[in-house]
């Protein structure tokens, strides 16, 4: 199951839940509303490379080459 990010307009607060795949509202855990609307997310995910470091896939990069390693991109 996908973990998606809600926002409930009734008590303003933001979520992840694991539904199931295409599930576009889910009901808040603070205020029980069902009017909850699913945010857009950006895919991330990692994967270890060659030599043991970690590389991010789906166009984030891991943060400590700054944008000059090769295994980033």
């Amino acid at each position: 199951m996908p973990l998606y990010e809600f926002k409930c307009p009734e008590c303003g607060r933001e979520f992840e839940e694991l539904c199931p795949l295409g599930a576009t509202s889910w009901p808040c855990p603070n205020c029980k509303s069902e009017n909850t609307i699913r945010k857009i997310s950006r895919f991330s995910a990692k994967s270890a490379g060659e030599n043991g470091t970690t590389k991010s896939i789906g166009g984030n990069k891991c943060g400590s080459c700054h944008g000059n390693c090769s295994s980033c991109h």
